[in-house]
């Protein structure tokens, strides 16, 4: 007879043939994902960097293994991390409260843009503002505020005489989008052509409410040299996540798709804290909270999803959290059998349980012989429970001298020798008075037993109804 793993994928399997018309998707992988059997390279690794700044670092960014730092003395410090003794060292100019506001790393790491405020416009870089700058775009019409994120990449096209580009420009609350055509012959600033045919338009732009005055902008590169893939703004109500595309499927005025809002996975004691960084990979936002990390899926491949959250479930199960593991291992392709193993092998069954349950919740009605296996299992973890619970209430009643409790307790279920045994241990003769009627009338002569064993401890007179309960026609066999 098959045992209850192998019924289990059985009927998993027969279930996924079930319906041969319906239309089923392409399946992840080619079976159950095991996590615990892929040799897989870690998503994160850490090691450390043989480097101890002489103040305090500002801002920090990183691209195609190069690290750009900016300290409170407004320098930056470049290095190349395939060589780390490498350093490349700037000094902006700066005025008294000159301060850097934000930094900004193309995806090759060699080219960056410096956002600095300034109380002295007119001496910015020891000259005129309208030597260095031109004003292209006002994102803040209605009253001053920060721009906090700028990326632009270029689009490929047939054309010989332009070029495409896209400009996303983010404010703590607002997220702006500019295409438009440069000719190959433009002079600088040739973002103008990009900005000039927004000047006079109405104001296009998502803006999410609750911020909290400040957010970032982050692009995935697959590959550095091309096109991002996606983008994530970290924003006051949550993670803006979407994806990049230039084909115009999003439209003349968008290349954002499949865009998304991802609320912040805040536990109790980080709601009121705000994040206060973020870095994007292929399938992840990782969130930065003053004190904590957090790790967010961002893909809907279901693959990569399962995989995801396989690997979260080995983790809490690797440090104790056998609840959350199993809430999460429930929502994965893992192996029902091995990991049920995992679980039956601890001594409190409370994460088998969970699994169990969460499994059961996802089953279909047409799912019969599943449902069937783990209901079973169920009633019998249930059955188990509840005898440990019987016989600690037992133990407990007998732990504080409540004997009477438990002798009624064996009455009840008709266990007349048991009830007569714990009697028989204690010294609460008027127990005896007590329950000696019901003894006589079930087991009357292991009840006049005990009696003699504690014949000088009881009265006999007392003893007289219990007498009268005797059925002598029933036990004459026994008595003769």
């Amino acid at each position: 007879m098959a045992n209850l793993f192998d019924q289990y994928e059985q009927a998993a399997t027969r279930s996924s043939y079930a319906t041969p018309h319906q239309h089923l998707p392409e399946p992840v992988s080619t079976g159950f994902i095991n996590a615990s059997l892929e040799d897989d390279i870690p998503i994160f690794n850490r090691h450390r960097v043989n480097y101890n700044p002489k103040e305090p670092i500002t801002h920090l960014k990183a691209a195609n293994n190069f690290l750009v730092m900016a300290f409170t003395s407004n320098i930056l410090n470049r290095r190349d991390m395939e060589n780390p003794n490498v350093i490349d060292e700037v000094e902006l100019p700066k005025s008294v409260d000159d301060r850097i506001y934000n930094i900004y790393l193309d995806p090759t790491g060699s080219i960056l843009e410096t956002e600095i405020n300034s109380t002295e416009e007119s001496k910015f870089f020891q000259a005129s503002l309208e030597q260095y700058v031109k004003q292209l775009f006002d994102v803040g019409k209605d009253k001053p505020v920060a721009v906090t994120g700028i990326e632009f990449e270029r689009i490929p096209t047939p054309s010989a005489n332009e070029y495409k580009y896209f400009i996303i420009v983010t404010t703590p609350g607002r997220f702006y989008q500019f295409l438009g055509n440069i000719p190959v012959n433009a002079e600088a600033p040739i973002f103008q052509h990009v900005f000039g045919s927004y000047i006079d338009e109405p104001e296009r732009c998502l803006e999410l409410p609750g911020n909290f005055g400040y957010s970032e902008l982050r692009f995935y590169h697959d590959k550095y040299k091309g096109l991002p893939k996606s983008f994530a703004w970290m924003t006051g109500p949550g993670i803006y996540f979407g994806m990049i595309d230039v084909t115009g499927q999003a439209g003349h005025e968008s290349v954002t798709i499949d865009t998304k809002l991802i609320p912040y996975p805040r536990d109790e004691h980080q709601k009121g804290v705000n994040p206060v960084g973020l870095v994007i990979t292929e399938f992840h936002v990782l969130i930065l909270f003053p004190d904590s990390k957090d790790l967010v899926d961002s893909s809907d491949n279901p693959a990569h999803l399962d995989k995801v959250l396989t690997k979260q479930a080995e983790y809490l199960f690797s440090v104790g959290k056998y609840i959350e593991s199993a809430e999460t291992y429930a929502q994965t392709q893992a192996s029902f059998e091995e990991v049920t193993l995992k679980f039956i092998k601890l001594d409190n069954k409370e994460a088998l349980k969970t699994f169990l349950l969460r499994k059961l919740i996802c089953l279909r009605p047409q799912d019969k012989t599943q449902l069937t296996m783990l209901i079973s299992w169920l009633v019998e973890i249930y059955l188990n429970q509840l005898g440990q619970l019987k016989e600690e209430g037992e133990e407990m009643s007998k732990k504080y001298e409540d004997y009477e409790r438990v002798i009624t307790h064996h009455l009840q279920h008709e266990n007349h020798n048991n009830a007569l045994e714990v009697l028989s241990k204690h010294n609460d003769v008027s127990l005896f008075y007590k329950f000696s009627p019901v003894f006589m009338q079930n087991i009357p002569k292991q009840t006049v037993d005990a009696w003699i064993a504690k014949k000088d401890k009881l009265e006999p007179k007392k003893l007289i109804p219990a007498l009268v309960q005797y059925d002598h026609e029933r036990y004459r066999t026994q008595v003769s």
